[in-house]
């Protein structure tokens, strides 16, 4: 996760003679002014990483400091007293370098370069702050390719309030993992109740994760994704922060891809960071989603996000899943993904689109779980003809092994017992890629 090499900004001047490229930029190692671009809702960089100026004031190294974080690619500054980060900028193009001619907002006892521009009003000055976006699992961060014929793994949700419970599915986590030979756990959201983790040294890795899943065989690497008890109080980037510290905490960015090859295939692994998706269809994650799949040439596609695209749980209504519906589940079926895995319904269940092509995995039982019932969402599910096969209102997570053209999933309780598995052809195997 290199950072740009030594960039220079050249200032541009305008009618009034005034620049409005930071002089902070001008010589930094650390980002690289692009210029400065129209803004509207919905917003070109997501607000969901957002920044806005305090008693701390706003200024294009605050805005570094808070955007290099998530590991994205841009940064931009807006209106004097905003900060937004992603991977991508420009939907609504360029504008006059004079419309980002707001000065930062200073914070108390700040004496610094009043000729400092933070963008305009619906304006955004847009620095690039990486060389590369931090969207896929390379090499150095775990291994890649298995000698065996069969990969298993693991899917975890919602695991991450600590109790008795929470080490009872660990442990048959570990024992699953162990028979396995299981490469990996996959967390797919919620991983810190109720509000994520407020740093890198937040005691919650230690009590919450080390000390509970302490067995050998889940001393593999857990490839990380968040859910919405993560975002809560601006907590997002600390996850992705603390795999800078720990090998085993494998999270690039809020979403990401890994190609694993084994026995002779390539699995391609996507992992959405849904949250934003849910709330207002996240442009440029989308934009990069598509394209992920579109280029792919792998032999399976499989795909995780935390929220659902249909659920039989309080968050399965259609109102709760018509973002996701509407925008990841014909991505999935175009391209013959085999699963689509979540949580954040806290049970587990297994669901066939009404394509045929896409099943619907929800593990979202790790430590906590719900028994009601939600005619809305068992509606939805009639209207949409997607097939609900099982569903389990208990505590446990599911396996997963690839072999040759079939994948076998299995649905364990906290007990350890098997409750349900099926198996299924790789769509990818037996029918043509749409489009």
């Amino acid at each position: 996760m290199l950072l740009l090499p030594i960039l220079i900004a050249t200032t541009i001047s305008v009618t009034s003679g005034r620049s409005v490229v930071p002089e902070s930029s001008k010589a930094s190692t650390k980002w690289r002014y692009i210029g400065c671009y129209t803004d509207k809702r919905p917003r070109d960089l997501t607000s969901y990483h957002k920044l806005t100026a305090d008693r701390y004031g706003m200024s294009v190294s605050r805005c570094y400091d808070f955007c290099s974080g998530y590991n994205n690619l841009y940064m931009a500054l807006q209106n004097g007293n905003e900060c937004r980060c992603d991977n991508g900028f420009g939907r609504y193009g360029k504008e006059e370098e004079s419309m980002c001619d707001e000065p930062c907002t200073k914070g108390s006892g700040d004496n610094g370069d009043g000729d400092e521009m933070c963008g305009g009003d619906w304006s955004n000055s847009v620095y690039q702050i990486r060389d590369k976006a931090a969207t896929e699992i390379t090499s150095g961060m775990m291994k890649l390719s298995s000698a065996d014929r069969k990969l298993s793994f693991t899917a975890l949700g919602d695991w991450g309030r600590e109790g008795s419970h929470q080490r009872r599915v660990a442990r048959r986590l570990a024992d699953w993992s162990e028979q396995h030979k299981s490469a990996f756990t996959a967390a797919i959201g919620d991983n810190f109740y109720e509000t994520g983790v407020y740093s890198v040294k937040d005691k919650k890795f230690q009590t919450t994760w080390k000390n509970v899943y302490t067995q050998k065989s889940l001393q593999h690497p857990w490839l990380v994704i968040e859910g919405n008890h993560d975002y809560y109080d601006g907590n997002a980037a600390n996850q992705v922060k603390y795999g800078k510290t720990d090998s085993r905490w494998v999270m690039p960015s809020l979403y990401y891809s890994m190609h694993y090859s084994v026995g002779g295939q390539d699995v391609h692994f996507i992992f959405l960071d849904t949250d934003p998706i849910r709330q207002e269809a996240e442009y440029h994650q989308y934009k990069w989603f598509k394209n992920e799949l579109s280029e792919s040439k792998a032999d399976w596609i499989i795909v995780m996000g935390h929220h659902p695209i249909a659920s039989a749980g309080s968050h399965g209504k259609a109102s709760s899943t018509a973002s996701m519906y509407d925008n990841i589940r014909g991505e999935l079926v175009k391209h013959r993904a085999a699963l689509y895995i979540c949580g954040h319904d806290h049970f587990l269940q297994h669901m066939v689109d009404s394509s045929g092509v896409v099943d619907y995995i929800i593990s979202g039982s790790g430590a906590k779980r719900s028994t009601s019932t939600y005619p809305a969402s068992l509606l939805n599910l009639k209207e949409k003809r997607i097939n609900s096969k099982f569903l389990h209102r208990d505590y446990g997570f599911v396996g997963f092994e690839i072999e040759g053209k079939v994948i076998k999933v299995s649905y364990i309780d906290e007990d350890g017992h098997e409750v349900y598995s099926f198996s299924k052809v790789n769509p990818r195997a037996t029918g043509p890629v749409i489009g």
